[in-house]
């Protein structure tokens, strides 16, 4: 389960020294994904930590058990996530059905703790016995959570997040991305993949359309805002920018990462953040496509 557990052998290298084109993670990503989860958890609470692979591993053991010879180091094939009352772990594959009672629904498993779990927050605990009167149709749904996140009372609350990010130096670094996933099934508009003359048929045209929502994250990736806007044009990013940040946050901004950065993006930002000495490409976009390259898909 961690880096070399199980003296596994190393990779085969040509005589040339050149390791083979074929590259992996040890464990496999399930052990990574144990490791965003903790690095997440440390995060909200305000730790930091160096361990997270020693962790993941002492994990994925705990959960798994002697299933899996400690001879195997990939393990993604063997392991499967399981919902639990007390939280989701990791159970050897052979072991659910046998050792674990588990229910399959698609590709998720769970134990009848979670079942049990669900059950009572939805409906004992709730004490609700006209639950399924409730409306379940996007229709009756979505005016309604529109209406709930409009009032005042989230919007203090969205005000007061703002302000305990500036205390904290959240807008110092920022990270924006858009993303055109989000919008494609709003209904008014056809999908940017259409032809031109029947995106502009559409009761909602290219020149009022939103195609995108912008993320921003801050210095410790908390999301500091979300905005639907029209394109990546560094217009259209400097005035979503200036509408959803809080004037003390556009202050604080010293660097900006963006997967389009540009002299015109620069250029657009620095009108409205005085303070802004740099610009460059998010590394997570560079992460993103080493690893499509390096593992050829």
């Amino acid at each position: 389960v961690s880096e070399n557990e199980g003296g596994a052998d190393e990779p085969d290298e040509a005589e040339d020294g050149a390791i083979q084109a074929k590259q992996f993670v040890c464990s496999g990503a399930k052990q990574l994904k144990v490791v965003a989860a903790l690095l997440d958890y440390d995060q909200m609470r305000g730790v930091s930590s160096s361990t997270y692979l020693q962790k993941s591993a002492a994990l994925l053991r705990d959960s798994i058990g002697c299933a899996i010879t400690s001879q195997q180091n990939d393990i993604d094939r063997r392991v499967r996530l399981v919902l639990t009352g007390e939280g989701p772990v990791y159970r050897s594959l052979s072991s659910l059905g046998t050792t674990f009672n588990v229910k399959r629904v698609r590709n998720l498993y769970y134990e009848q703790s979670f079942a049990d779990l669900v059950l009572q927050e939805m409906v004992l605990w709730r004490g609700v016995r006209l639950l399924s009167l409730l409306p379940t149709a996007t229709a009756h749904w979505w005016p309604l959570i529109e209406d709930v996140f409009s009032s005042p009372p989230v919007q203090e609350q969205k005000q007061a997040m703002h302000r305990y990010f500036s205390d904290q130096q959240e807008f110092e670094s920022i990270s924006i991305d858009a993303t055109v996933k989000c919008c494609m099934s709003v209904m008014g508009q056809e999908s940017y993949r259409c032809s031109s003359a029947k995106r502009n048929s559409a009761p909602f045209g290219d020149d009022a359309a939103y195609r995108r929502v912008l993320t921003v994250r801050g210095r410790t990736s908390a999301v500091l805002a979300m905005s639907a806007m029209q394109t990546e044009r560094a217009e259209d990013v400097r005035a979503a920018l200036a509408d959803a940040l809080p004037p003390a946050g556009l202050q604080q901004v010293q660097c900006v990462a963006a997967d389009n950065a540009s002299l015109k993006l620069h250029t657009e930002l620095v009108r409205i953040m005085p303070n802004l000495h740099a610009l460059c490409l998010d590394p997570i976009h560079l992460s993103i496509v080493y690893e499509r390259l390096g593992f050829q898909e």
